[in-house]
């Protein structure tokens, strides 16, 4: 994206959204991606479900972080 950064998809969070699940593949992702899909689309319909001090992308990082996170992490020596 920062190569692209003074281009439409850059600037606008919808647009990069879109762009992000569309690197996603695989059947280990391929739900997600169409929960995120779903819930971007509740989004753009009613943008009042995004908190105020929050934005459409920051909301899907942390859906992101969420759902693929290494559980595992904290108990690696």
């Amino acid at each position: 994206m920062l190569m692209n950064y003074k281009a439409d998809i850059a600037k606008d969070p919808v647009m990069r959204n879109l762009y992000f699940l569309s690197l996603l593949e695989g059947p280990k992702c391929e739900g997600w991606v169409d929960m995120a899909n779903k819930w971007l689309r509740l989004v753009i319909q009613d943008p009042s479900m995004i908190p105020q001090q929050s934005n459409i992308w920051l909301e899907l990082e942390k859906k992101f972080t969420e759902a693929f996170s290494n559980y595992t992490e904290c108990k690696r020596a």
